[in-house]
């Protein structure tokens, strides 16, 4: 979770390839665009990233995966959506 290191966040795995963009969340950041508009761009993003999500849907069949962010909730925040994409890849 930004802005902590991976040492200071204490996590064993840190997958930044499936973390928006810097440019996708100062644009949502900065309110210059919606929710809906980051979820299109975001999911999009993450079509480059197949390998990643199926290697972690392969993982999570066999073992607790917990993602984070900085988002208190995730109604809108990327781990909902990147959570949807590894469950498609579980089937």
């Amino acid at each position: 979770p930004r802005p902590l290191s991976k040492e200071k966040a204490q996590i064993d795995e840190w997958h930044k390839e499936l973390a928006p963009s810097t440019e996708l969340l100062n644009d949502y950041n900065k309110r210059r665009i919606e929710w809906l508009e980051y979820e299109k761009r975001y999911l999009a993003e993450m079509k480059s990233q197949t390998a990643s999500i199926k290697a972690l849907a392969e993982r999570a069949k066999h073992e607790t995966i917990t993602l984070l962010c900085k988002e208190e909730t995730d109604e809108k925040c990327h781990r909902r959506l990147l959570k949807g994409l590894i469950e498609r890849h579980m089937r």
